[in-house]
């Protein structure tokens, strides 16, 4: 009774509380050093009406209700059309690279030869790789300009603005009227991006209710840029809710039906029932490697199972839902990649027991509370078999980086470094990213496996002490010197979504105690577990009320302070596409890729340094 008393009571120190709270609140007012200072001051808003979509009419909006504090405003267009060519010209200049590079390997060999046009490859035309789809760039580029070109200036003759006279493209100078440029039609989606000069302007958008009119004008902090998907931007919000209920609905149900492969990984503990199935004789079951093989075949399946949930989660927030960030994406995996491992710890206790007394417990409901009790000391044995594989085994994987470097070495056996382009070469040198959604589901399973087995199994602290003991030496070394995370998050996953699942675990387990207690026959100790459950439940209010819901937003007072402190951002009065930080990258010509990259950087470099010298020899 005293380890469930302490664990559940157990909350973090006031002095971790106080840094926390401080750090929280300094990252959602000024963010992190290497994110753009806009993101700190952008807001996204979605459900716009027709008559505020347009950059002119929705920066008038805001500078109408925030007086010489709005800095620019974008609201997304559709640009499918113009992001299939850009992807078509990305897809021709990277064949360029990869023949340049057997060409420079192989100079003795013929140029690489591809066939273009035939059908079901037959018939088309043999051409030269690289001059082929050198001219295809070419091509591309130019469709490429003048379809932006005319998209832009369809969106500045929809709302008067003044239209720029040089085209986007690298190098081209003719001007719009030369290339006779004429608008093309553009859906507008009904979604933009506010950035103000002022911190105290954005939480005053993000906090008030801007409309009076439901589903009008709904205000979110943007998202760091690097984390945008951009292709889903153009979604409207209505569309994702709707979408969402789908899929929530799918997960539910999927939950219902999980025990399905919950009881195969429950059933690979008996092997010898497999091997009389399959027609084998069967085998020794006091053998040392039976019981090795009949303990870590059902954990390693589990993780197989799981690993193939979580990327359907995650494929679903992505191209079903079409969340717009890949921070949203990361909450949404994380929250449902939860769920099922809550249900995985219900669903092996009950072993399908509960779906063969379903009759027996609609009549007597307390007959689960009976179920429970017999279930969770035989399930002790999975249980620690799961903490030891995740934490004996997945350490040294994790320390090692043994599946990355795996893949690393077998691209590397397919394909020689001298035959990568430099573009592989830079992508093989970017580092892994942390996903959240994927690494604290399987944690806090094991906090509520260990929650749920201290009163009854107290073996289970020490293989938990080992667990997160290794877990936190294993992390925070990838976090500080391996991962890298490209993109600002928040803090959704790891502590609005961690938090919650974290209390959950623990009322859970004061539950469960209370009523094996009660089973026991032992009413006193059964009474005395109200006693953590009050005080967890106290605890829960307290951090809700002083730390989650004064850091969902950062006050008004403090942004004031902001404010007065760094004068907030300059107020450029510069609209422009090229100029705006959350402008959609087809429409930026800047950020855009036109040409090939050199075999190796060193080769640019030379032909640099030629051209210089040719210049001061003239």
């Amino acid at each position: 009774m005293l380890p469930l008393i302490f664990a559940s009571s157990f909350t973090p120190s006031s002095y971790i509380l106080q840094l926390f709270y401080k750090n929280r609140q300094d990252f959602v007012a000024k963010g992190d050093p290497d994110t753009p200072v806009d993101f700190c001051y952008a807001i996204r808003v979605e459900q716009l009406p027709p008559e505020l979509r347009t950059r002119l009419a929705l920066f008038a909006y805001f500078e109408r209700i925030f007086p010489t504090k709005v800095r620019q405003a974008t609201v997304y267009l559709e640009t499918g059309l113009l992001q299939k060519l850009c992807n078509e010209r990305q897809r021709a200049i990277e064949c360029v690279e990869k023949a340049v590079a057997f060409t420079r390997v192989y100079p003795y060999k013929p140029t690489p030869r591809a066939t273009i046009g035939g059908l079901c490859f037959r018939g088309g035309e043999e051409v030269d790789v690289i001059e082929h789809y050198s001219r295809e760039i070419e091509r591309l580029n130019e469709e490429v300009d003048v379809m932006r070109a005319s998209i832009l200036l369809e969106s500045s003759s929809r709302h008067e603005e003044e239209i720029p006279e040089a085209s986007a493209g690298e190098g081209n100078e003719s001007t719009w009227e030369e290339n006779h440029i004429t608008p093309v039609s553009t859906p507008v989606s009904s979604t933009g991006v506010v950035t103000f000069s002022s911190l105290r302007a954005k939480q005053s958008a993000i906090q008030c209710e801007m409309s009076g009119i439901a589903d009008n004008i709904t205000v979110f902090s943007a998202a760091d840029r690097k984390g945008i998907l951009w292709k889903n931007m153009t979604v409207s919000l209505t569309r994702q809710k709707v979408l969402g209920a789908q899929v929530a609905c799918l997960w539910i149900a999927g939950i219902l039906f999980w025990t399905i492969p919950i009881s195969f990984v429950t059933s690979l503990a008996n092997l010898n029932s497999i091997l009389a199935a399959i027609g084998v004789d069967a085998v020794d079951s006091d053998a040392a490697w039976y019981g090795l093989v009949a303990g870590l075949l059902p954990v390693i399946f589990l993780a197989v199972f799981m690993v193939v949930l979580y990327m359907a989660i995650k494929a679903a927030g992505t191209h079903w839902i079409r969340f717009k960030s890949l921070a949203e994406v990361d909450a949404y995996a994380l929250y449902w990649h939860q769920f099922f491992q809550f249900a995985n710890l219900w669903l092996i206790l009950f072993s399908g027991s509960l779906f063969n007394q379903l009759d027996s417990l609609l009549k007597d409901p307390t007959e689960i509370i009976k179920i429970i009790a017999k279930a969770l000391p035989g399930a002790s044995v999975f249980f620690a078999n799961m903490i030891a594989v995740g934490g004996l085994g997945s350490f040294g994987l994790e320390l090692s980086m043994l599946p990355y470097y795996g893949i690393t070495l077998l691209k590397n056996l397919l394909k020689p470094e001298a035959l990568q382009t430099q573009r592989m070469l830079d992508d093989a040198k970017t580092p892994p990213v942390i996903l959240w959604s994927e690494i604290i589901p399987p944690h806090v399973f094991v906090f509520l496996v260990m929650m749920m087995y201290m009163p009854i199994v107290p073996l289970m602290e020490l293989f938990a002490l080992v667990y997160f003991g290794g877990t936190y030496i294993v992390w925070k070394h990838q976090c500080l010197h391996v991962y890298s995370q490209p993109f600002e998050g928040g803090g959704h996953s790891t502590w609005e979504s961690l938090f919650g699942f974290l209390m959950a675990s623990i009322y859970m387990s004061e539950g469960v105690f209370i009523a094996y207690m009660g089973i026991k026959e032992a009413p006193g100790q059964a009474a005395c577990g109200f006693v953590p459950l009050v005080a967890s439940i106290m605890v829960h209010v307290a951090i809700n009320k002083n730390i989650r819901r004064p850091l969902q937003n950062l006050s008004l007072q403090v942004a004031t302070d902001i404010d007065l402190a760094d004068c907030g951002l300059e107020n450029t009065g510069d609209n422009a596409v090229e100029d705006q930080i959350y402008a959609q990258p087809v429409l930026r010509a800047r950020l855009e890729e036109r040409r090939p990259l050199p075999y190796r950087h060193q080769d640019e470099a030379e032909a640099y340094e030629e051209i210089s010298d040719a210049n001061e020899e003239i």
